[in-house]
């Protein structure tokens, strides 16, 4: 287990990246750390919402820039990509 000074340093170099791979690498290991922590009733970190937060902003301004939609309209924008491919759909 990492303490948390690392932890820090491991994301903000993430961050500092600007590699979509590596944000989306970073955004899912924290949300996947946020959902465990909801199952057993508890928070994640202040490190890890803010990392998180900073990552999905990077994220998301990317994306926006290259599907040519609003920054606003990406998470709506994933959340239908995500269902039409669980549909099975393309």
């Amino acid at each position: 287990s990492r303490i948390p000074s690392q932890v820090s340093e491991h994301y903000a170099e993430a961050l500092r990246s600007h590699d979509c791979a590596q944000l989306v690498g970073l955004t899912m290991s924290i949300y996947a750390k946020k959902q465990e922590a909801l199952a057993h009733r508890r928070k994640i970190s202040s490190v890890d919402q803010r990392y998180m937060k900073q990552g999905e902003d990077l994220l998301f301004g990317e994306l926006a820039a290259a599907l040519g939609i609003p920054r606003e309209e990406v998470p709506r924008y994933i959340a239908a990509r995500v269902a039409s491919l669980t549909a099975g759909e393309n």
